[in-house]
């Protein structure tokens, strides 16, 4: 890891340290990566919202679910009706998950 021996200190207004204390907190990082971070001309977004952590894995599971039948179906190149209706209702959950969001 880097050692970091230089310090510098900038001056701020209360509403700029605020701002800034803001801007950290949305991108989810201490203060001084954030602003090493602005100094390295990274591109900072806001943190995504914490209900994406299971909305992800919801759609990972979906995702699992649906290889595991493309690769049975590739498999025996037959794809019964059963598996086709668990694919489509797979795939209505998806589009109910993404059209909650």
């Amino acid at each position: 890891m880097k050692q970091r021996k230089e310090k510098v200190t900038v001056r701020l207004t209360r509403s700029e340290k605020e701002h800034l204390e803001k801007q950290a907190w949305l991108a989810g990082m201490g203060m001084e990566p954030f602003i090493r971070s602005l100094i390295a001309g990274s591109n900072l977004r806001e943190r995504p919202p914490e209900y994406w952590r299971g909305l992800i894995q919801q759609l990972s599971a979906i995702g699992n679910n649906i290889n595991q039948i493309a690769h049975n179906t590739n498999i025996t190149q037959n794809a019964s009706n059963a598996e086709l209706e668990e694919t489509l209702t797979l795939m209505r959950e998806v589009w109910e998950i993404v059209k909650g969001v």
